[in-house]
Formats: structure tokens, C-alpha cells, sequence
């Protein structure tokens, strides 16, 4: 996704997370809400804006 705001271009980067990689593949969905419980920005993906 790309937006231009005022003769600036900003993308949307999604990826996926490696810190929440290893808790989710270990224990599957517990591991997933136990790294959410600890975690505040938990989650199997991140979002990143970048201008551009």
C-alpha cells in the first residue's frame, strides 16, 4: 500500500516477526498467548511506514 500525503510517499511494510517466532513455534497457540501476556507489542506480523 502506498499513500502520498502533501507531495510525500509513505509504503506500508508487513513482516513477520522473529521474537514472536520462537514462543508460537514451541507451544503453538499457548506460546503465542503467554508472549502476548509479556509482550506488548505481541503478534505473529509488524507493520512499518516508511517514507519514501
Amino acid at each position: 500500500m502506498v499513500a502520498r500525503t502533501t507531495g510525500v510517499t509513505t509504503s506500508v511494510e508487513v513482516a513477520p516477526r522473529s521474537a514472536s517466532f520462537g514462543p508460537g513455534a514451541l507451544l503453538g497457540p499457548l506460546g503465542g498467548a503467554i508472549d502476548a501476556s509479556l509482550n506488548e507489542n505481541a503478534g505473529a506480523f509488524q507493520i512499518r511506514f516508511v517514507k519514501g
